[in-house]
């Protein structure tokens, strides 16, 4: 009888362990965390905003510049180009000179603006970079006050300005310029 027991506790001990161990792996296998699946959407590019705009290019001046279709080109001569927008009555949007006196091959644009400083033509200066060239911003002195960007090619001095309403500061001329013109400034580029 002690051997039949015996027996019998051996059995009821292994179907016990048994039965531990079969939980512990339900447990283990419903307590494993699923790696959620993440999917990557691929990038936008960038929309091109001057896509359907009109290029202006100028061989002799060894420039090129983007401007809205429906804008014009009002005057070309003696290096000074006119863009107008046919919405503002009799002010331009963009006016750019090309001065290719031979002087100035011998001047760097730091002096150039200096000289500039000195006749009163501008103020407010400060150094910026047009089209990869050193520049610099401020604001022009004439008729009106303008917003000017002036950097130099080889021998030629770019002005470009632009109607801002005859602001004082250059910080008010620079943020007076509209998303045309600020997308205009972005577009231009040197051809030589």
């Amino acid at each position: 009888m002690k051997k039949v027991l015996a027996i019998s506790s051996v059995l009821l001990g292994v179907v016990f362990l048994a039965g531990c161990g079969q939980q512990s792996v339900s447990q283990t296998q419903l307590t494993t965390p699923v790696q959620p699946v993440v999917t990557q959407k691929p990038a936008t590019p960038p929309v091109d905003e001057t896509a359907s705009w009109q290029t202006y290019s100028s061989e002799k001046y060894g420039f090129q510049i983007k401007y809205p279709q429906y804008y014009v080109i009002q005057d070309v001569k003696d290096g000074v180009v006119t863009i107008k927008s046919p919405t503002k009555a009799g002010l331009y949007d963009l006016n750019i000179q090309v001065n290719q006196d031979p002087s100035l091959n011998k001047l760097a644009l730091d002096a150039i603006i200096q000289s500039k400083l000195k006749s009163s033509s501008i103020r407010e200066q400060q150094k910026t970079t047009l089209a990869g060239q050193s520049a610099y911003e401020g604001v022009s002195t004439g008729m009106v006050n303008e917003y000017v960007l002036l950097t130099k090619n080889g021998a030629n001095l770019y002005e470009l300005l632009f109607n801002t309403g005859s602001k004082d500061s250059l910080a008010e001329n620079k943020a007076t310029l509209d998303d045309n013109q600020k997308l205009m400034i972005s577009t231009f580029k040197f051809t030589k």
